[in-house]
């Protein structure tokens, strides 16, 4: 498969993630990661020989069906060019190519500074809407137990609400103590994880302060 998306010099590899692309279309076509040296050409020769608006079969006649050569992947579709590869091609445009780790990462922190230094210089480049999406899709999204898990964390706040005017004598020690432990590491497990879980630390700030406050009243009626 002979891809002329960039006018460069960069290897496949370097731009989409590979792996990703061999399982979408495993079922599609054979894809190897280099030719036997009997079928080796330069990428400027092949494309020499394949006119700007060729047909299909003259492709397909030419390359005996063993190379696929996508000349361009924009968003319309190609004319003059059978049901099976015009499938074929919107499936490589919209289901196989994924950036690779590297450059998704660059775009996801390019986008977040972005979106930090405009919200914060007082303008509001984007909406709500896209910022609503934006949160839906992110690791520690809805879509998570990421964001979940947190969510269900708060009952434990909220019992320790509820127990807030109980006399010192119904107020257990030990497992106050034992709240307070674990507050403080999960706490420090929602600051190092990436990316970081502020839901569940402000959750379990939360039960921090309640659980040393209820700490204190039980130690002052231990008299």
């Amino acid at each position: 498969m002979i891809l002329s998306v960039f006018q460069n010099f960069s290897e496949f590899s370097e731009i989409f993630n590979v792996e990703h692309f061999k399982r979408v279309l495993r079922a599609d076509v054979r894809i190897v990661s280099s030719l036997p040296s009997t079928h080796l050409m330069s990428r400027q020769s092949i494309e020499n020989q394949i006119p700007y608006d060729v047909s299909p079969y003259w492709i397909r006649a030419r390359f005996s069906r063993l190379l696929l050569i996508l000349k361009a992947l924009d968003s319309k579709l190609s004319k003059n060019l059978p049901p099976d590869l015009q499938k074929l091609r919107c499936k490589v445009a919209f289901h196989a190519l994924r950036f690779a780790a590297p450059i998704q990462d660059l775009g996801n922190r390019l986008s977040k500074r972005m979106w930090i230094e405009e919200v914060f210089g007082g303008k509001q480049l984007f909406s709500m809407a896209a910022y609503f999406r934006t949160f839906l899709n992110s690791a520690v999204g809805p879509k998570t137990t990421h964001f979940w898990g947190p969510v269900a964390n708060w009952g434990i706040v909220a019992a320790g609400v509820g127990g807030y005017k109980k006399i010192p004598e119904m107020i257990s020690g030990n497992m106050t103590a034992a709240m307070c432990v674990c507050s403080a590491f999960l706490m420090r497990f929602a600051w190092m994880v990436r990316p970081r879980n502020y839901l569940l630390l402000a959750c379990h700030a939360s039960n921090e302060t309640l659980q040393l406050y209820q700490l204190s009243r039980w130690a002052k009626g231990q008299g």
